[in-house]
């Protein structure tokens, strides 16, 4: 470059246009600099002087190109990400979250990058797409400034003032290339939050469904202990989404299964906003309807980094916690008392830890040809020689651990609690079966024709090609009943 030669075509304007032209067109470049810095720095100055800007490649630009780029990394990554940002780790959840953010990112900058085969495009559509992450977690970090860290809100203004200001400028400016190839990352963003807004419209309808048609306790009550039915022996586990009721689902099931079982267990799986739950803290369990109907609930949670595995022996914690239940409600004086339907939905945590006793003993039936025909099933011969087959073609079900669940000998035992563990016991050792509604949403007539298209287009395709319940909860396919039902919502 020729320090002496100055920008072409300087001569031929007034001072006062030429300087505007140039605050102009570093003004534009501000979205370039910024969204291809993603892509790779080396691209930064031939992304900045392309176009009009060709014009003005003299000393001074070039190093005020390079003072753009240095203390964008010092205010904006460093500064505000490095220092401020990161802090909010969440106990390292936010590292480990970047790191997945960026896997993703490389594999979509590769097809990107297919399609445009051209940096400057490139560093366009990154703009837009950098610099409105940037702004977002802004505002995200200004309220996490307040409620979390619990500062003083002029803090957190003066951040949000500070940082947002300028990400600001960038984004303004990177939002005046959408026609050369900023349309890209909106495009991409509209796409994907309709597909998420469509599923939690659905998901929201169906479970508005369940909470405004439960069952109401007064007419389970009138069933009376059999519930209108015939009882076998086995543990039903019902799934469902709500924690307090019963789900207008389980009418179905009565009316269309001509037994049920003779313990029934309505089973609701939640995510909390935690990394992990404690084992101590993850079974939370109630009683439904008196004794006799012998009805539990269970809550199982766990936190966004659990991982629920197909052999963690989830039957065995499962009727392990019902037992612990048991025991304390019998000690509890109050709740031991004859049935009341105030304090119905009433839950205790239930520690799992062999430190917190076990009322119940476990032997270890793993390898050994013992026989439990004395115990009562609802098993037919045939049922059991699928059973077998699909133990030894599934590696996961051989690995499950068998254990066979004893009652202690202690006189002290009252024998209404002793009784109901025995049916607990035998009802364990009979077999477990998963009840989950295969149900199918869709629109009322009265419905808008934007309300049929998402609920019976849009959220009905995505429930068809979504990984099933009962594969995302690792239920075994050989104790699996689904039953159908429409939701009209």
């Amino acid at each position: 470059m020729d320090a002496e030669a100055g920008p072409a075509g300087t001569e031929q304007l007034p001072r006062r246009q030429h300087y505007k032209n140039l605050l102009l067109l570093a003004y534009q470049s501000f979205g370039v600099v910024y969204g291809d810095l993603s892509t790779s720095p080396l691209y930064v100055y031939k992304s900045t002087f392309s176009g009009r800007l060709g014009q003005y490649q003299d000393e001074q630009t070039v190093f005020g190109v390079l003072s753009l780029i240095f203390w964008t990394f010092t205010l904006v990554p460093l500064l505000k990400y490095v220092i401020i940002v990161l802090s909010a780790d969440d106990n390292g959840e936010v590292l480990s979250s970047m790191s997945g953010l960026q896997v993703r990112a490389t594999g979509l900058q590769e097809r990107v990058t297919v399609v445009f085969r051209d940096t400057t495009l490139i560093g366009n559509a990154y703009g837009i797409a950098c610099m409105t992450v940037m702004i977002v977690t802004t505002f995200l970090m200004a309220l996490i400034i307040i409620f979390v860290w619990q500062k003083n809100i002029l803090f957190a203004l003066l951040f949000l003032l500070f940082f947002g200001s300028i990400e600001a400028v960038y984004l303004s400016s990177s939002l005046m290339k959408v026609h050369q190839g900023g349309w890209v990352p909106l495009v991409l963003g509209f796409i994907f939050m309709s597909v998420m807004f469509i599923w939690h419209y659905g998901s929201r309808k169906k479970y508005l469904f369940d909470l405004q048609n439960k069952v109401s306790m007064r007419s389970i009550l009138s069933l009376g202990p059999n519930l209108g039915i015939v009882r076998v022996p086995g543990i039903g586990l019902i799934y469902t989404e709500l924690v307090t009721g019963v789900p207008a689902i389980f009418t179905h099931f009565v009316t269309n299964l001509p037994a049920f079982h003779e313990v029934l267990v309505f089973l609701c799986v939640k995510s909390v906003p935690v990394p992990y739950v404690p084992p101590d803290e993850r079974y939370l369990v109630g009683r439904i309807g008196p004794r006799a109907y012998r009805m539990y609930r269970c809550i199982v949670r766990y936190g966004y980094k659990d991982v629920q595995r197909d052999d963690e022996n989830f039957e065995n914690m499962l009727v392990m916690s019902i037992a612990k239940f048991i025991m304390m409600e019998a000690e509890d004086v109050s709740s031991s008392a004859s049935y009341d339907i105030a304090n119905e939905g009433r839950m205790a945590v239930i520690r799992t830890t062999e430190d917190a006793g076990t009322p119940l003993g476990m032997r270890d039936l793993s390898g050994l040809a013992e026989s439990i025909s004395t115990t009562r099933s609802s098993k037919s011969e045939s049922l059991r020689s699928l059973q077998s087959s699909y133990e030894q073609e599934s590696p996961s079900a051989g690995r499950r651990r068998r254990v066979r669940f004893e009652l202690p000998n202690e006189d002290t035992m009252d024998q209404q609690v002793k009784d109901e563990l025995l049916v607990l016991v035998e009802a364990k050792h009979a077999g477990v079966a998963y009840i989950m509604g295969h149900s199918y949403i869709k629109a009322r007539r009265s419905s808008s024709y934007v309300k049929k298209i998402v609920i019976d287009v849009g959220y009905s395709f995505l429930r068809k090609n979504c990984r099933g319940p009962s594969v995302s909860l690792h239920i075994p396919h050989i104790s699996l009943i689904e039953v159908g039902m429409i939701y009209y919502v």
